[in-house]
């Protein structure tokens, strides 16, 4: 198992969460599970039979999960048979590197194929009205997390390309295999699809656009050839039996490569590493455009589609290689036309759309000229409005009167922007503060920039003063703190309009960088090139003069401090002397910015409010600000032996963006110590990672180093002992791979050829990636790139491939074979030569007075929401202390009722679930009348409320009690039918005051239901017969759950029943427990 935490699972269950399944082979389930409300994960087994829970193991305020057995006779698994040859070998990959076509009958090896059947079926009707207008399938690769096991480590995710979806909703693809991929659904604009949210019961509010997005990973092994029918089709319809539009042709290859747009979290446009607007790409990729090689032509049409702003220069020539002799070039420059043309270019694409002997070039012009030529859908009516060559006051005024809607498409507001209009400036600026609409919020920003008159101008600087400085933030649990999206499109508007910012801006520029605590420690992220979050903010302080002051007070900062001598900030930090007044008021303005979100703590780290610039605040800031070369590495240096974490992390950072000159002699130089510092062992072991469930200090620092070295270094040889498996952990190994990509030169090859046969597939897929972005770079310059050829290694005495004749030579990537893992790391065959158990932590002891103690634990600081975006329900989780809470519980149930009355009502009137659930579970175990009007009441109140948790438990307490009530009593005294009646509301096609999220009869019905079941104790009573007749699967499912509990006499021919193939599902499942069940009494 390991340690962290399922962290960020929102917890909905009444019944807590359960996760990371795994399978034992007689049948059980090994799993983590937490208690209602509580986020303190453990160990737990089951059997799906009874449904009887037995807890393996729980450390107390630690969250284990992902239990994997080891100790555990089985047979070996079955192998699915071959379909290609040698299907190991060509996977996380391999298939990039060798040269291939899709148009076979079966996938290439290390390929894999995608059908998409019915993309335009959904089951809700707003989506399917907007699934009306897709035209296109984006696929989003998801980057793995390569080293730690905490959850969300790694959100990277770049943009493969995009695939036709043809008027059937049909789609067929081609992908690198074992590659997680996901759909994103674009307009024939190249524009996302927006729907209105369907759902009331969710923190979405209903009606509200939000994107097409896919929310689940797709992925498939080596020449597979895999169908989706949709997630969201309906559920009563079957797949339709027809040809397929898009089977017609060969399937469009979706490849891989350093010139694909990368971007962290969900949002390609402010998170983007490349096409970032106004830091010079957009002169790389025109410069493309006239590359001898057409791989490097077509590269330049796909990137210059993402920088609309500064792609105009180049649409004559973009219009031009429609022309060209490769099919490649002409499929780009038609999809960047899709997104750039203007209507000047229709008679051009009017001609492709007929002649081109490429269907794919032929989909995108016929998409183009539904931009311009097709009547009734307004988006793209206004879309082609913005694109009008020439246009005149009555189409900016057709523009504006759409704007002036409650709601106006978003089009709109790109129309706005392209035609610069400086009359909708006023309509426009509402929009910057709504952060429930997003992409409003966007395209509100980017059309203002565009149109840059002081007026727009001045209102994105006032709404970034107003936005930066708030701490709440709208609907996300991944967005508590830091900067959010809506902050960064009003920053891309002001580069947008070349602005200039005031020294009294630069506290928000500061802010807006990303730091430790904004964006969490995450290990990849620093082993990537910059996004435009970084970017944007030095961009604007460069203009206004203020980047260099502030590099140069970052550096005075380091030489007036040492490196620290414990695992903490330094409580001695100084400032450094302050020149003059204006280098004074500086400071000042970056340390707000500094402070602008403190005191903040994340996982028992603390962020406290500063008086002072410190190191680890300067070598963060020059990470950000500092372009290459312009740092001292005498400044850097000594902070690789600091004895805090994030000076030497940040140092190693600087360095690696910095560069350094040759090794120094005296063994002071960047290089030696870099060398040494990371070249020291670890004092924790290989299994430990960064989680998130409990503090830990085991920072991976040393694979920021050997990334450093790997960029810059000329004597690679030195390296060569971080890529030994035996030697080296696994950051170690992958930091390398890192380094060597980016440093982007052939001299890397031979290493990565050695950590191509890593044991541990992160390693050797990140080494087989930067052989190919090795082989992009190349192409990119215009240098002749290395080809190469995969070789099996069980198989060595095979051929070897001969290059044709005046070809290069081709390098041999080594894979090992099928028993590699156990050649580096043998089996232990079922034997330790120690089998004694190591200790595990103390559990907390009894607090010594638990009738007033317990108030020590139900204190805010150990509670936390954690909603997602579009679910809630898991306010005031329990994060800390869980198991001292229930030890507590425990020693309060065995004292005389009279002394905890009071005290379990205390916990109930309490906001936090975990202590409700603690005070109905034991009610419901001492069950007693005078409880019971308590008990309705609350019913009604966790309904309403949407608590889950408190609601189930209520149901369990009130089915105890109501079995010591009489059947019937005089009006205001509590009998089981008034039990009965208040459960029967919730009972009902639309129970009262609830906002769960779920299907419906979920949360309340099914709970409601069970306890109506239970209480009755009989299949004659017509409140059961009418839940039993109920089309909600989970009524039904729930009577049959509470009867069968119940013991009810006539029970069994319904279990029977509900067993029979016609039933749902869920009753299905719910009759084979409970007669499982039945059997064992």
């Amino acid at each position: 198992m390991q340690l962290g935490g399922t962290t960020h699972r929102v917890h909905l269950s009444p019944l807590g969460t359960r996760s990371t399944a795994y399978p034992l082979p007689d049948g059980r389930i090994l799993y983590a599970a937490t208690e209602p409300g509580a986020r303190d994960s453990g160990i737990y087994i089951t059997d799906p039979r009874t449904r009887e829970e037995q807890l393996v193991i729980d450390l107390p305020n630690y969250a284990e999960f992902d239990p994997v057995p080891v100790r555990w006779q089985r047979e070996l698994p079955r192998r699915v048979p071959q379909q290609v040859r040698q299907p190991k070998v060509y996977a996380s990959g391999l298939g990039l590197l060798e040269e291939s076509s899709p148009e076979a009958k079966q996938p290439a090896p290390g390929w894999t194929r995608f059908v998409v059947v019915a993309g335009r079926e959904s089951d809700f009707p707003t989506r399917s009205a907007a699934l009306a207008r897709a035209r296109y399938l984006r696929i989003l690769e998801a980057e793995y997390t390569a080293v730690t096991t905490s959850s969300h480590t790694s959100l990277e995710t770049r943009i493969l390309g995009v695939v036709p979806l043809y008027e059937d909703g049909s789609a067929y693809f081609e992908v690198p295999a074992d590659t997680p991929i996901i759909l994103d659904v674009l307009d024939a604009a190249g524009q996302r699809v927006l729907h209105a949210w369907p759902l009331a019961n969710t923190s979405v509010e209903q009606g509200r656009p939000v994107s097409l997005t896919q929310i689940a990973y797709m992925t498939g092994r080596n020449g597979e050839v895999r169908a989706c029918y949709g997630c969201h089709a309906a559920q009563q319809t079957a797949v339709p039996n027809v040809p397929l539009q898009a089977l017609r042709y060969p399937p469009t290859r979706i490849s891989r490569s350093v010139a694909d747009l990368q971007y962290r979290r969900n949002e390609p446009d402010y998170y983007r590493r490349q096409a970032i607007v106004g830091a010079g790409f957009g002169e790389t990729y025109r410069r493309w455009l006239a590359s001898p090689d057409p791989w490097v032509r077509a590269r330049g049409c796909e990137m210059l589609a993402f920088l609309e702003d500064e792609a105009g220069p180049a649409l004559p020539r973009i219009v031009e290689l429609t022309r060209d002799a490769h099919g490649e070039v002409r499929r780009a420059a038609a999809w960047a036309l899709c997104v750039l043309a203007k209507s000047e270019h229709v008679p051009v694409i009017r001609e492709l759309a007929a002649r081109d002997v490429d269907e794919l070039v032929r989909f995108h012009a016929r998409s183009v000229l539904q931009v311009f030529e097709s009547a009734g859908d307004g988006e793209l009516e206004l879309e082609r409005l913005g694109r009008l060559s020439q246009p005149g006051d009555a189409d900016r005024e057709r523009v504006r009167s759409a704007l002036r809607q409650s709601v106006p498409p978003v089009a709109a507001f790109r129309a706005a922007g392209r035609l610069r209009d400086p009359q909708a400036v006023p309509l426009l600026v509402p929009w910057l503060e709504r952060p429930e609409m997003e992409a409003y919020a966007k395209e509100a920003a980017r059309a203002l920039g565009r149109i840059a008159t002081p007026e727009a101008v001045e209102a994105l600087w006032q709404a970034l003063r107003r936005q930066v400085p708030k701490k709440a933030v709208f609907n996300s649990r991944y967005f508590q703190h830091g900067p959010r999206p809506e902050e960064w499109a009003i920053v891309e508007g002001l580069v947008l309009a070349n602005a200039r910012p005031r020294l009294e801006d630069v506290p928000l520029l500061i802010a807006l960088l990303p730091n430790f605590f904004m964006e969490k420690p995450r290990f990849e992220d620093r082993m990537r090139r910059e996004t435009a979050r970084v970017v944007w903010p030095r961009l604007l302080l460069e203009r206004a003069g203020l980047r260099q002051p502030i590099v140069r007070l970052c550096c005075e900062v380091l030489r007036h401090n040492a490196p620290a001598k414990t695992h903490a900030r330094p409580d001695t930090t100084k400032p450094p002397p302050l020149s003059d007044a204006a280098t004074a008021s500086v400071y000042e303005a970056v340390l707000r910015g500094v402070n602008l979100e403190r005191p903040f703590k994340e996982h028992d780290r603390p962020f406290p409010v500063i008086q002072a610039l410190g190191a680890e605040e300067a070598l963060w800031l020059l990470s950000c600000l500092a372009l290459p070369g312009e740092m001292p590495e005498e400044l850097l240096t000594p902070y690789l032996t600091s004895a805090y974490h994030r000076e030497r992390i940040d140092a190693a950072v600087v360095l690696m963006l910095q560069g350094f000159r040759s090794r120094d002699p005296n063994l002071n130089g960047a290089e030696s110590v870099l060398l040494r510092e990371a070249g020291r062992a670890y004092d924790f072991s290989e299994i430990c990672s960064i989680g998130k469930g409990m503090p830990d200090d085991n920072f991976r620092d040393k694979a920021y180093m050997v990334q450093a070295l790997a960029v810059h270094t000329r004597n690679l040889a030195a390296l060569e002992r971080f890529a030994d498996p035996h030697t080296a952990y696994r950051d170690l190994r992958y930091g390398l791979a890192c380094g060597l990509a980016r440093r982007g030169k052939t001299d890397a090859i031979p290493l990565l050829l050695r950590l191509c046969r890593d044991p541990v597939t992160a390693v050797r897929q990140r080494a087989r990636y930067a052989l190919a972005e090795i082989r992009d770079l190349a192409r990119l310059r215009g240098e002749t790139p290395p080809r190469f050829h995969v070789v099996w290694e069980a198989e060595p005495n095979a051929a070897p491939v001969s290059p044709a004749s005046g070809e290069e030579t081709l390098i041999r990537v080594p894979v090992g074979d099928l028993e590699f893992a156990e050649r580096h790391y043998p089996p232990k065959l079922w034997s330790w030569r120690d089998t004694t158990p190591s200790p595990l932590p103390p559990r907390p002891k009894p607090m010594p007075n638990p009738l007033a103690d317990w108030q020590l634990l139900l204190v805010p600081q150990h509670f936390r929401n954690l909603n997602m975006a579009q679910i809630r329900g898991a306010e005031r989780m329990m994060v800390e202390r869980v198991v001292e809470l229930r030890q507590t519980a425990e020693v309060l149930r065995q004292l005389p009722a009279e002394q905890t009355d009071t005290l379990w009502q205390r916990w109930l009137d309490s906001p936090y679930p975990y202590a409700q659930y603690l005070a109905l579970e034991t009610w419901a175990a001492r069950p007693r009348p005078d409880y019971v009007p308590v008990l309705l009441k609350k019913l009604d109140e966790f309904a309403r409320t949407s608590n889950a948790v408190g609601f189930w438990w209520c149901c369990e307490a009130l089915t105890s009690a109501a079995k010591k009530l009489p059947a019937t009593a005089p009006e205001g005294t509590t009998s089981r039918a008034s039990v009965l009646a208040t459960l029967q509301r919730y009972v009902t096609a639309k129970p009262p005051g609830t906002a769960l999220f779920g299907p419906e009869g979920m949360a309340l019905g099914y709970p409601a239901a069970r306890a109506i079941g239970k209480i009755l104790a009989t299949t004659q009573h017509p409140s059961v017969q009418q839940l039993w007749q109920s089309e909600n699967p989970w009524l039904r499912a729930g009577v049959l759950r509470g009867l069968a509990e119940a013991q009810a006499p006539d029970i069994l021919p319904w279990l029977r029943l509900g067993q029979e193939p016609s039933q749902p599902a869920l009753v299905r499942g719910e009759a084979e427990v409970q007669l499982f069940q039945l059997q064992r009494r």
